[in-house]
């Protein structure tokens, strides 16, 4: 695609207005057309087709880019096994490390879909900042906010959540495939003991009342297992994992005015998964708004959605509770209200946005989007699936 320098400029002030960006987003309004226009003379507008390399962990390089069409997939490295995605649309800045300190590279970037970028060279930026000094401060100002945030996320959230599921998958996994089947192995050769004609009415019984309590240790330990780390969310997914999830809530009563019928409406899920910890995320997101539900609504109806389309995945979870006041600062989204900082965290870092709607009495609304790399098959059959709550005195 070909672009004029009036033509972009025209784009941008159409598609990146700040109140509709991620927090880690460039904003070109901070620009009036003069100094847009010199910076885009001084950068280079690239096309990149979808999977092209934008930036590869071997360049020499150390240019900025700046996305303002399509999606780019960052790879980042953790460990020899295993590494980080994250998707990024319209506004979304990479290089920026390298480009602030000459280093080598940290990650892969490539095209998720058909995408234009501004890239920008240490020295072209230099010869903006003769042309607008102040306008380049406001650039660097820019880099160094969103650099901030992406290095207080990662300090702060990323790294030790992901250690934190790391462990929680490795003990879910060996309390549900060793210690659960060896109980399981237990309970049935004690049945079989008890089946012997030559035992006393007093050791039958004791058998039976050891076969129980087995029972119950199992059933209890499959429900600590789905605390610590659903083992359906590493086998079967997102979908059946937070179903499964669900079911469970109804084997057991909540204390709550009313019974809470809870509505689960899904579309666009099929044989494709999202990443790890896309899924993971998201489960304990949705988990969180049930878990506020019950805890603090006082609602009789919950909504949720799930709508993963070619290039994003939307999330809807609504109540028809008692509400809060969003405006109150002690409610603010960043003082953490019933864990809501705690969601925004898991949203943000994929660099997705949610947004809480509330009112006193009227109920509340978490939703948001996800940006997902595009795949070949999009399903449009819709799932539905209701569930209900009983309370303690129903």
């Amino acid at each position: 695609m070909t672009i004029t320098t009036e033509d972009l400029i025209a784009t941008i002030r159409t598609q990146h207005q700040s109140d509709s960006l991620p927090p880690q987003s460039f904003r070109f309004d901070a620009f009036n057309n003069d100094e847009l226009r010199s910076l885009l003379e001084v950068a280079e507008i690239k096309d990149f087709s979808t999977g092209e390399p934008v930036i590869k962990l071997s360049d020499d390089s150390t240019d900025l880019y700046i996305l303002v069409q399509g999606q780019v997939e960052i790879i980042v490295p953790i460990t020899q096994e295993r590494t980080k995605t994250l998707t990024l649309g319209p506004g979304g800045v990479v290089g920026e490390v390298a480009f602030l300190d000459g280093e080598s590279r940290s990650a892969d970037v490539l095209a998720a879909s058909p995408c234009s970028v501004i890239r920008i060279s240490r020295e072209s930026a230099h010869k903006f900042g003769t042309i607008y000094p102040n306008a380049s401060v406001r650039l660097y100002q820019q880099l160094s906010t969103i650099l901030a945030l992406r290095l207080r996320r990662l300090d702060l959230f990323d790294a030790t959540e992901i250690a934190r599921d790391e462990e929680r998958k490795a003990l879910a996994l060996e309390l549900h495939d060793e210690t659960m089947a060896e109980l399981t192995a237990l309970t049935m050769e004690l049945a079989i003991l008890g089946l012997g004609g030559d035992l006393d009415q007093e050791l039958q019984v004791a058998l039976k009342d050891a076969r129980d309590r087995l029972k119950q240790t199992n059933i209890r330990l499959r429900e600590i297992v789905k605390g610590v780390y659903p083992a359906e969310l590493i086998s079967l997914g997102l979908v059946k994992a937070f179903t499964s999830y669900l079911d469970n809530l109804t084997l057991h009563r909540i204390s709550n005015p009313t019974p809470i019928s809870i509505s689960l409406e899904v579309a666009g899920f099929g044989a494709t998964r999202l990443p790890e910890e896309i899924e993971a995320d998201l489960f304990r997101l949705l988990q969180q708004s049930i878990t506020n539900v019950i805890q603090h609504a006082l609602a009789s109806t919950v909504r949720i959605g799930l709508d993963w389309q070619t290039y994003e995945l939307g999330f809807e979870v609504t109540d028809d509770g008692v509400g809060f006041d969003v405006s109150n600062p002690k409610n603010d989204l960043r003082n953490g209200h019933f864990g809501l900082a705690n969601i925004r965290n898991r949203i943000e870092r994929h660099g997705g946005t949610v947004t809480i709607n509330s009112a006193q009495r009227e109920g509340t609304t978490v939703s948001g989007r996800i940006p997902t790399v595009g795949r070949a098959d999009e399903p449009s059959e819709s799932r539905n699936r209701s569930f209900t709550l009983k309370t303690d005195n129903a």
